[in-house]
């Protein structure tokens, strides 16, 4: 145990409950309570079983090679993966993203990996997709498997499978699963495993099994907790739509990909109706001291934010991390934002900017537009531990709204 006590003493415990589990571990605690100085500390204890495999979301490779360097300064052998064409397995610590995980599969299962790391792991929620696919065989003769999630199922407790089976491959066999903790039913098209049953249950062999779960109100109890407000903003600043007005009528007599292109062109409406109103209630925002982080979905909305910051540049900087954002520049805008008073604002797309960031020295955050996944915008509320405010505002809503 002297590698957790050296590193961090605070990770003795879950040290322990990860040897104790044979390296073979779900580490799902909230955001932001150290999920990847855990892992390094659980991979440090099984050096001797190296080299080491971290697969991680493509925006956050080079943070855990810094990461790395930071808590095993000893470790100076560390391979990031760019590109295709780079070596996958060069490295004593070899980091590579989800998206190039399937193209060096094979060069990867020849190196026989026995230690791996799985950031973010929810990505493997889906078992049909070519990451999980890929990713199963390492995970399953590997001797030991530290996942990662603050938000290990979204929606469904058929997302879980995947990572059940990472870590204990002879646990459950996937219709059994179904049949017990996903309501599965037979359809004329097949089975459905979209519902959910036995929660409880499958909640107590998760906390016995396979997952160790901390939640910030366990840990964090002198913090003041957060607290969620509903702005309703000026309608007249609202622009009319008669596509929005008629889209309820129209939804009905839909099916199939016309409903869902439908409801696409509604989402995006509501985006155009309110840029106006979210722009106004901004500058009024910057008025006040606060250091705050805004989500928004489309383009457009970010461009309107960003044009609305510009006006007040004088006031206070910002940072903008989107789809657009190189890998490398992610790590630089957050620390930018995290040690710099004067950048007091952080513009961030909902999809590009939901793992790995770490913003807490925010106290605010700020819905303009809300994700139709409930899961996702749970996740992102998350993101901030308040340590110089008794409350945290969100702005959602079809508006702009307030979850």
């Amino acid at each position: 145990m002297e590698t957790f006590s050296q590193i961090a003493p605070s990770t003795n415990w879950i040290g322990r409950c990860a040897i104790h589990h044979k390296g073979r571990i779900l580490i799902a605690d909230d955001m932001g309570l150290g999920k990847t100085l855990q892992a390094i500390c659980i991979a440090a204890y099984y050096k001797m079983e190296w080299p080491l495999l971290v697969v991680s979301p493509s925006s956050v490779r080079f943070d855990w090679s810094q990461q790395i360097r930071k808590w095993l300064p000893s470790v100076s052998d560390i391979n990031v993966v760019e590109t295709g064409k780079d070596s996958a397995v060069s490295g004593l610590v070899n980091i590579i993203s989800y998206d190039l995980l399937s193209k060096k599969i094979v060069e990867l299962k020849k190196q026989m990996f026995r230690v791996i790391i799985m950031d973010e792991c929810h990505f493997l929620k889906n078992s049909k997709a070519v990451r999980t696919v890929a990713a199963m065989p390492l995970l399953k003769t590997a001797k030991r498997v530290v996942l990662l999630s603050g938000t290990p199922a979204l929606s469904r407790p058929s997302e879980l499978f995947s990572q059940i089976i990472a870590i204990r491959p002879d646990v459950f066999k996937f219709h059994d699963y179904g049949l017990r903790y996903c309501n599965a039913k037979q359809m004329p098209w097949g089975w459905d495993y979209s519902g959910s049953s036995h929660m409880q249950e499958l909640q107590l062999f998760l906390e016995k099994k396979i997952m160790i779960r901390r939640m910030k109100k366990d840990v964090l109890s002198q913090l003041p907790s957060k607290t969620r407000h509903l702005v309703f903003l000026d309608p007249h600043s609202v622009k009319k739509c008669k596509m929005l007005n008629g889209v309820s009528k129209v939804m009905t007599t839909l099916k199939g990909q016309e409903r869902r292109e439908m409801l696409l062109q509604y989402f995006h409406e509501t985006c155009r109706v309110k840029l106006n109103s979210v722009k106004q209630y901004l500058l009024d925002l910057i008025e006040s001291d606060k250091k705050f982080l805004i989500f928004a979905h489309h383009t457009e909305m970010l461009d309107c934010i960003e044009e609305c910051l510009t006006l007040k540049s004088s006031q206070s900087k910002y940072i903008r991390i989107d789809g657009k954002t190189p890998s490398e520049q992610r790590s630089f805008f957050c620390k930018k934002f995290q040690t710099d008073s004067s950048y007091r604002v952080a513009i961030l797309s909902i999809t590009a900017a939901n793992a790995g960031l770490n913003l807490c020295a925010a106290s605010l955050v700020v819905f303009a537009e809300l994700f139709w996944n409930p899961g996702v915008n749970v996740k992102l509320s998350f993101m901030v531990i308040i340590r110089n405010s008794h409350s945290l505002l969100f702005l959602t809503g079809p508006l702009v709204g307030s979850y």
